[in-house]
């Protein structure tokens, strides 16, 4: 938090830290798209674009924001799909949503390529909490 604050990426307001909201929809990706990817019953990509919709609508340019905190572990193709994903999901296009996610789950992608961070509470056989 004081690391947040310091690089003036968060407010304090009354007895909270807010994060700004680029690094909320970083998280928001990292958690959902990358962290998780191999147990989304954990935590349901769907919760990711959700929440993704709701800060577009805060500030439409959110996700291009958030790309600077996930160029080093996101390519940008990646980062571009979950940006026309998430744009076509909160549009209520959903032709343009299919092909957003058909490319997001292209086998070049590497959404998904991490391993959970947090694997070794997880069953091996299926992604249960142990």
């Amino acid at each position: 938090a004081d690391d947040l604050l310091a690089a003036g990426l968060a407010i304090q307001s009354g007895d909270a830290l807010i994060p700004d909201v680029p690094i909320v929809a970083a998280h928001a990706i990292a958690h959902g798209l990358m962290q998780h990817a191999q147990v989304p019953h954990v935590y349901s990509p769907l919760k990711t674009f959700a929440d993704l919709a709701d800060l577009q609508r805060v500030r439409p340019s959110v996700i291009e924001q958030a790309r600077a905190y996930l160029s080093g572990t996101m390519t940008a193709d990646d980062l571009g799909s979950v940006q026309t994903l998430a744009r076509a999901l909160a549009e209520g296009d959903l032709e343009a949503a299919i092909r957003a996610l058909y490319v997001t789950r292209s086998p070049a992608s590497s959404i998904g390529a991490t391993p959970c961070g947090c694997a070794s509470v997880h069953s091996p056989n299926t992604g249960a909490r142990q």
